[in-house]
């Protein structure tokens, strides 16, 4: 994602199971992050 401030952001997404997953997110404002999901 971009924007005209010049901001931007960027997330990978890796499915370990079918109902499980792990993700991670870069923005420029806020830094690095991560997480889990789940499906249902």
């Amino acid at each position: 994602m971009w924007n005209t401030d010049k901001e931007y952001a960027a997330g990978l997404k890796y499915i370990v199971k079918r109902n499980f997953g792990i993700t991670t997110h870069y923005d420029s404002d806020m830094g690095i992050g991560f997480g889990f999901n789940l499906n249902y």
